[in-house]
């Protein structure tokens, strides 16, 4: 009993040896797609923290607004010491009222720093940052903890 044709098979494997040799030219389309922003008006932020000698630690931040806004910054950093990497203890806070140089004003992209003098030598540092965009009575936040690093 023949269930196909030697006709229909021939279609059928022609058919599929052409969907394998097209397949791998066809872009995935998800992959290609503008991925969704994380707000309407946050477009990318990233943060540091950067240990010198002499007990420095700085913490900087950049952040890019999906386009020009009112306030565009960091609305605080937290900075935090570890002897092991693992617990960590609060050492100090920054905020705009003290460290105005923590918010830009009617910018599209905007980056700063604090700085720590009392950094110990063989402790780790690690930095909560709360970015925050502004713009016509509208706002979007990202927050997020730096990698740690090493005080020299």
């Amino acid at each position: 009993m023949q269930i196909l044709g030697k006709s229909r098979v021939k279609r059928c494997a022609a058919l599929l040896l052409a969907i394998f040799l097209i397949l791998p030219l066809v872009p995935v389309s998800a992959a290609n797609a503008p991925q969704p922003r994380a707000s309407d008006y946050l477009e990318e932020c990233s943060a540091s923290v950067y240990c010198a000698d002499g007990g420095v630690i700085k913490v900087r931040f950049g952040v890019t607004g999906t386009g020009e806004m009112d306030e565009l910054g960091a609305l605080e950093i937290q900075l935090y010491e570890s002897t092991d990497n693992t617990n960590w203890v609060w050492v100090a806070t920054y905020a705009p009222a003290d460290y105005p140089n923590l918010m830009g004003h009617n910018e599209v992209f905007y980056s700063s720093y604090v700085t720590y003098t009392q950094g110990i030598s063989g402790r780790y540092y690690r930095a909560f940052v709360y970015i925050i965009a502004r713009d016509n009575g509208g706002s979007g936040s990202y927050c997020f903890f730096t990698s740690s690093k090493l005080a020299p």
